[in-house]
């Protein structure tokens, strides 16, 4: 169950949130809104979608690369192609998340 909401969570957040931005938004406010997005609330989600899951559990080493391919889609479908860009920097922030979530479950379990 906490599964399929996730699941549903990152895809209204990484695909249906841009192509709303840029299709409802005019030209300004949408670049705007792009602007947050990639800069605040997409970089946000990466790092704490995959800190709701168990460290012990294997599937959260694969939540970041999920997000991954859902904004890979989704850059593709409603910006160019320089939006994969922003990958480089979202990847490595969430497995970031992911290590120090770790660490601290396993320093607290000593």
């Amino acid at each position: 169950m906490k599964l399929i909401k996730y699941i549903l969570e990152s895809a209204f957040i990484i695909i249906i949130l841009p192509y709303l931005s840029v299709s409802l938004a005019t030209s300004i406010t949408g670049l705007g809104l792009a602007i947050v997005l990639f800069m605040a609330i997409l970089p946000v989600y990466f790092v704490i979608s995959p800190l709701r899951f168990s460290p012990k559990t294997k599937i959260i080493w694969l939540i970041p690369l999920f997000n991954a391919l859902l904004f890979f889609l989704s850059a593709r479908l409603t910006f160019n192609n320089s939006a994969d860009s922003y990958l480089v920097v979202y990847i490595p922030l969430a497995y970031l998340g992911i290590l120090i979530k770790t660490l601290i479950y396993r320093h607290a379990k000593k």
